[in-house]
């Protein structure tokens, strides 16, 4: 078969599949750790005072892993860190769970540059969600424990926007909702909009840290659902906004 013929027969496959999967109610989401390994200190996960940062799947064993999880059905796979970007294979392993998944990688944006964006989106990357918590360039910078975090987030984001082919990959902004940044979110709805990428929201867990001291107890439901109307780029699914005020307190069965 024609290279080309056995990409789009791939292609058609990945979807039927994934699309069977979601009225089936079989998984779809899989989140996947790459590496410990980060360049930022934030001051809301702990994954980056781990001793023993070194022990990380081999490319080998992530063709092997992606293979069989394809066995339950095409997922949309969410890679993380660390920071993911700190592999140098990142491209690779993003081809390799392309093959049978959706890529989507969560990165602090430091280390994108345009020709490690292109890499990735040719590699077949299907979405990016570049971390961005306060409008503010100072509170960002000293969250994330980095100098420069705030000015890397907002290249990243431009840097991917540039790379896109026929709409791919989804470039989205990701908040980080904590104790103190709930303000900002609507100035960086503003600033999302003005930059043209997407903009989604999670809850800070407890989970990283064991500190309860950073975590937003609501409510806010009402205002993410609010600013979810009023902003057709704020993405996050609506169903998860509603749940938030759970979320963030007494949890969703299932869900951490």
């Amino acid at each position: 078969m024609p290279s080309r013929s056995k990409a789009l027969f791939g292609k058609l496959r990945k979807n039927t599949g994934f699309f069977s999967s979601f009225v089936f109610r079989h998984p779809v989401w899989c989140s996947w750790q790459l590496t410990d390994k980060c360049n930022f200190r934030c001051k809301f996960c702990s994954v980056w005072k781990k001793e023993d940062t070194s022990a990380q799947m081999s490319l080998g064993e992530i063709e092997q892993a992606a293979a069989k999880i394809a066995k339950i059905g095409p997922m949309m796979v969410s890679m993380t860190g660390g920071e993911p970007l700190m592999r140098k294979d990142l491209g690779d392993i993003i081809r390799a769970v392309d093959r049978y998944h959706y890529s989507f990688i969560s990165t602090n944006g430091s280390l994108v540059t345009q020709e490690r964006a292109r890499e990735l989106v040719k590699a077949g990357l299907w979405g990016v969600g570049v971390s961005l918590d306060y409008a503010s360039s100072d509170k960002h910078d000293d969250n994330r424990g980095f100098q420069g975090a705030y000015d890397r987030a907002i290249r990243a984001l431009k840097l991917f926007l540039a790379e896109q082919i026929n709409g791919r990959p989804q470039v989205n902004l990701m908040f980080t909702l904590l104790n103190d940044n709930l303000q900002d979110l609507e100035l960086l709805a503003e600033l999302t909009k003005e930059i043209g990428c997407g903009l989604r929201v999670q809850a800070y867990s407890n989970l990283k840290t064991h500190d309860n001291s950073m975590q937003y107890l609501g409510p806010v439901s009402q205002k993410l659902l609010s600013l979810h109307k009023k902003y057709p780029h704020f993405v996050t699914n609506k169903v998860i906004l509603e749940k938030f005020d759970q979320a963030i307190t007494e949890g969703v069965p299932g869900c951490i």
